[in-house]
């Protein structure tokens, strides 16, 4: 009995330029990972890395009620996780909510009430 021979499918190439928004803070650390900060020709895995692009990275500036609603809303929605406590409390405070305790706390209610995730 022969063997069917097996093709590899391709992935459908990027169409050039591209732009694309993310909520992930894109700092120096990203910028200089072996991904985005390569500054050489390599070849690893079967991936050829020959070709140069060009990226350019922008704050997207939206209005802080916007950015606060976003905090609360995640905080309503995203699994409880101790350590996201302090964090979300430093945002809150950037943000400039005054009291971030009665912020967070409509959250703990979100949560107990069954309206999390």
């Amino acid at each position: 009995m022969k063997k069917k021979k097996q093709t590899l499918v391709q992935p459908a190439q990027p169409t050039y330029p591209m732009t694309f928004e993310t909520y992930r803070e894109i700092g120096p650390r990203e910028i200089k990972s072996h991904y985005l900060g390569q500054g050489y020709p390599d070849c690893f895995n079967g991936v050829v890395s020959i070709r140069r692009y060009k990226v350019t990275i922008e704050l997207i500036d939206e209005p802080v009620e916007d950015l606060r609603a976003r905090l609360l809303n995640l905080w309503l929605t995203m699994e409880y996780n101790s350590h996201h406590c302090a964090p979300m409390w430093n945002a809150a405070v950037e943000l400039g909510v005054e009291d971030p305790s009665k912020f967070l706390r409509l959250g703990e209610q979100g949560r107990l009430s069954g309206k999390s995730r």
